[in-house]
């Protein structure tokens, strides 16, 4: 059984050697104080974050690096806007190695499941009072602290890339009341059936809220998405 770090729930799921100031940037991004084809102001996210210009400008290009944020002479970075085609793809992708991964889980110990429950208290908290950000990140430990117990550390950091440039778009799921209780409800399927070790159930629960994804992802594209984006059923259940 992996014994990694997940037993607090500050996010511990993002590389170690992740620049803070990039993680200050991407919650920026996540709580939509910066919007997809926005420009980013170097001069006042420096007076924002209290750093200075240089360190600021590492994080921008790291940010590039991987996607996130795009540069262009004379105009400066901007957080990249993706198209219908690349938010498609994107979250294909995200399906397929979520099902990877889910289908290769460890059982988690005690503390790691008493810290995917309190992942989802957080979110339930935050969805209570509409704190979209705060939202956002409970979510994204929900999922990363799951797929952190499969093996697969390659895919998982493939996902974590993924929903990085991804992130500014997931908001649509906490939209509305009746939509964030879904999630938490989705959540509590899936803690119950890693709590009676059920894969066959917990695959099940996963591939119906991936399918949730999905209806989210045509209400923000529109009609017309291709059979190819519809999200596979997660693999069938093989290990006990």
């Amino acid at each position: 059984m992996r014994t990694s770090s997940t037993a607090r729930v500050e996010d511990p799921t993002e590389p170690a050697q992740t620049d803070p100031l990039v993680d200050r940037l991407l919650a920026l991004i996540t709580d939509g104080e910066l919007s997809p084809g926005q420009r980013v102001d170097q001069r006042a996210i420096s007076e924002r974050l209290n750093v200075s210009r240089t360190p600021l400008r590492e994080a921008l290009k790291a940010l590039e690096s991987e996607g996130i944020l795009s540069h262009e002479p004379n105009r400066g970075y901007t957080v990249t806007k993706l198209t219908a085609s690349d938010l498609l793809q994107y979250h294909s992708l995200r399906f397929h190695i979520e099902g990877e991964l889910v289908a290769s889980i460890e059982w988690p110990d005690e503390e790691q499941l008493k810290a995917l429950k309190k992942a989802n208290d957080w979110y339930r908290a935050a969805g209570d009072s509409a704190e979209i950000g705060q939202m956002a990140r409970a979510n994204r430990e929900f999922h990363f602290l799951l797929m952190s117990w499969s093996p697969l550390n390659i895919m998982f950091n493939e996902l974590k890339r993924i929903w990085r440039i991804t992130d500014a778009y997931h908001t649509g799921a906490f939209s509305t009341p009746e939509r964030r209780k879904r999630v938490v409800s989705e959540h509590d399927a899936i803690v119950r059936a890693i709590e009676a070790r059920s894969r066959s159930r917990l695959i099940k629960h996963m591939t119906t809220h991936s399918e949730r994804q999905k209806e989210l992802l045509a209400d923000f594209i529109g009609p017309g998405m291709p059979a190819w984006a519809a999200p596979a059923v997660l693999p069938k259940a093989s290990r006990s």
